[in-house]
């Protein structure tokens, strides 16, 4: 440092293996830095990018060898996603959320007042034509509203406060 004290920045430990930094590190470069960690496959080892505090919470990422996984460090070790390398797949373990925390396995959550939540549904049918379908909550009236194609008028309603089902 600027005071001329020596200061351990790297510490190498040659018994197993480690390098430990004692403040921040970069990775500066022209294009795209890469950092690279790379397993032994052969000895079934698989490569861990682990984020930790102090206290030992934190997150690891690593490689299964068809996947690459994410777990939440705490006493259970929970994995709780993991993308599939053969089927480009993304499983989520336990309840997944949009707009807020989740207490059901989906939970999409909306909080702008007097707005409606929606999913839609996009595919092509068999001339190659992009088709629609949407699945439609309405907080106002509490109506669950089911529509094909992209118009608004709901071809199923579901309204609670008269627990009435309308078609068409």
């Amino acid at each position: 440092n600027s005071s001329g004290t020596v200061q351990n920045v790297l510490t190498l430990n040659h018994s197993n293996s480690s390098a430990t930094f004692a403040g921040h590190v970069t990775i500066d470069g022209v294009g795209h830095p890469v950092l690279k960690l790379v397993g032994d496959a052969s000895a079934g080892e698989s490569t861990h990018l682990q984020l930790h505090r102090s206290n030992g919470h934190g997150f690891t990422i690593y490689d299964t060898g068809s996947a690459l996984a994410f777990r939440s460090d705490t006493s259970s070790n929970d994995q709780i996603l993991q993308l599939a390398n053969s089927d480009q797949s993304a499983r989520f373990y336990g309840n997944v959320g949009i707009g807020g925390s989740p207490s059901e396995k989906l939970q999409i959550t909306e909080t702008t007042h007097g707005s409606n939540v929606s999913m839609r549904f996009l595919a092509e049918n068999d001339s190659g034509t992009l088709k629609e379908g949407n699945i439609r909550f309405d907080p106002d009236g509490e109506n669950f509203l089911i529509t094909s194609g992209s118009g608004t008028d709901p071809d199923i309603s579901v309204t609670a406060s008269g627990r009435r089902v309308g078609i068409g």
